[in-house]
């Protein structure tokens, strides 16, 4: 008898593991692959050669990338610091450069957007219709490429912006949210009529930043290994994930319970559930909608890891490292831009 019931305790244990939410969205991800880079040793400089336009993006030196977005078109685009671009990865698999000269100066505020130079291009926000904002950090603006490949300057901030990065554009391009500058980061929002304003100060070191349904403003506060829900007035602010400590995240834990290791990189999926990734601790970790945190993708906090490609996501091992920004495609796939040395990594959906 108690054989038996061990073995329905077991039966049901699986059947309950089976079927969380972490299982199931585990098991909807098939393969992973590298969508651009093929690293270098050389991290901090511009690696652009003009050889590299029209190449198979696999064959070409990245140049410290930031983050990825794709269109429903299954184009990429991918900001590349170090070469103060924008580059472009279509369907085929080609890269070329979709905006910047690849000088580091502020030329134009507005025209082709390969004639316009931008200056350290940390972030981009891209629209699944194709329309592509930029973050050009060091001319301390945000621009706009519209699907012809023309581009506009939408706005100055001449306090700058914090390293760049942050950067959310809802669909009719009249409400941005991004990073404002100072260490003690501010999160600031831009519209027509208001122009650039304040709505959060205070907080350590912010990074990446996303909405949620409600308007509420979800950001990485990098510094302190922390994620803030705040409301779209600034009133209030609530931590949502991260105990602030550098600890290796626990599989299974409330995510308000674990360590963040740098926090860099929000992605939030339809369900409410959503993806993070720890440049430190070089990890994605998955956040089911009930606020339980399991690690997705095991990495390393430095180095130039590189593993996986064509193997399923779920296969043992470390496959990335320091991981800066994770990305939803529109049909679904992981888009993980990683490491200094230069890789795009995609988990393909199922």
């Amino acid at each position: 008898m108690k054989h038996i019931l061990l073995v329905s305790f077991l039966g049901l244990s699986l059947a309950a593991c089976q079927d969380s939410e972490f299982e199931k969205m585990r098991q909807s991800y098939g393969e992973m692959t590298t969508l651009a880079g093929m690293g270098k040793e050389d991290k901090d400089q511009n690696s652009w050669k003009s050889a590299y336009e029209g190449k198979p993006a696999t064959e070409v030196e990245l140049s410290n990338p930031h983050i990825t977005m794709r269109d429903n078109r299954g184009n990429h685009y991918i900001a590349d610091k170090q070469s103060n671009r924008i580059l472009k990865v279509d369907p085929r698999g080609i890269i070329t450069t979709f905006a910047g000269t690849g000088r580091d100066e502020h030329n134009l505020d507005q025209g082709k957007a390969t004639e316009v130079s931008l200056d350290y291009p940390n972030g981009l926000f891209v629209q699944p219709n194709g329309i592509v904002y930029i973050l050009d950090n060091y001319n301390r603006r945000v621009c706009k490429v519209d699907k012809k490949g023309y581009l506009t300057t939408l706005f100055e901030d001449p306090d700058g912006f914090h390293h760049g990065r942050g950067l959310w554009v809802n669909p009719r391009g009249n409400l941005i949210y991004y990073v404002g500058s100072g260490r003690n980061s501010r999160l600031m929002k831009w519209t027509p009529k208001g122009g650039c304003e304040e709505i959060a100060d205070g907080l350590y070191d912010l990074a990446y930043l996303t909405v949620d349904a409600k308007g509420n403003i979800l950001i990485t506060e990098q510094g302190a290994n922390k994620v803030h829900r705040i409301s779209p007035d600034g009133k209030t602010r609530k931590v949502i994930a991260g105990n602030g400590t550098t600890d290796d995240p626990i599989d299974g834990k409330p995510t308000t319970e674990i360590g963040l290791h740098e926090v860099r990189s929000i992605a939030l999926r339809r369900d409410s559930s959503y993806f993070l990734c720890t440049h430190k601790g070089g990890d994605v970790i998955f956040v089911d909608s009930k606020g339980i945190a399991n690690t997705f993708i095991h990495g390393s906090g430095s180095g130039n890891v590189w593993e996986g490609d064509g193997e399923p996501v779920t296969t043992p091992g470390e496959k990335i490292s320091e991981p800066r920004a994770v990305t939803l495609a529109p049909n679904g796939n992981l888009i993980i831009t990683c490491n200094d040395n230069g890789f795009v990594r995609v988990v393909k959906k199922r």
